[in-house]
């Protein structure tokens, strides 16, 4: 489904959470860059061999299958109340996820 245009994300965040506004959409803080790793774990199949006597067939047949053009419905949504004091105070912001083919929020954080 396509993700929600800006008025169908207003009407949502208004009908489930009245009083308050959105703000901004998507994750405010992203990370620049992946962080550097300091140690390097061993390979899942060497493990499985090591600690539970598997055969590297049997451990890749366990291997999910993951779906990379799965298109994600869900998305964060930073929001504030509508009446906030002034720039210095604007009330308390939480983030919530809202899915596209539900129509609602689905979690909430703050």
């Amino acid at each position: 489904m396509p993700p929600l245009n800006d008025d169908q994300l207003a009407q949502i965040i208004e009908n489930q959470m009245p009083g308050y506004t959105v703000v901004s959409r998507g994750a405010e803080t992203a990370p620049t860059a992946p962080p550097e790793a300091d140690q390097v774990a061993a390979d899942i199949g060497e493990l499985r061999q090591r600690y539970l006597d598997e055969s590297p067939a049997d451990a890749a047949a366990q291997e999910p299958e993951l779906d990379s053009d799965a298109e994600a419905d869900e998305e964060i949504v930073t929001v504030a109340p509508v009446g906030a004091a002034d720039a210095l105070n604007p009330g308390v912001r939480k983030q919530v996820i809202v899915s596209a083919t539900e129509g609602r929020i689905i979690g909430s954080q703050g």
